[in-house]
């Protein structure tokens, strides 16, 4: 997965794993921090409207083969 500059996602995702169920929607995905980790354990539906962004997101997703589905779209 190409790499952010921050850690807050990394940060939010060890807080919120255990409570983790069902249909996660994240929106404002970026390159799929937060979506492609959590797609191993659940249903994920990313939003992110900006081409390139959403660009990144669907090869991170495509590299980690996760299940994350990509909707470009602002929410």
């Amino acid at each position: 997965m190409q790499k952010s500059k921050h850690i807050y996602e990394a940060q939010v995702l060890k807080r919120v794993w255990p409570y983790i169920k069902g249909l996660v929607l994240d929106v404002g995905a970026n390159i799929g921090t937060f979506a492609i980790p959590v797609s191993r354990i659940t249903r994920v539906v990313a939003f992110e409207p900006q081409q390139k962004m959403a660009d990144h997101l669907r090869f991170n997703i495509i590299k980690n083969k996760s299940t994350a589905q990509i909707q470009q779209k602002a929410v």
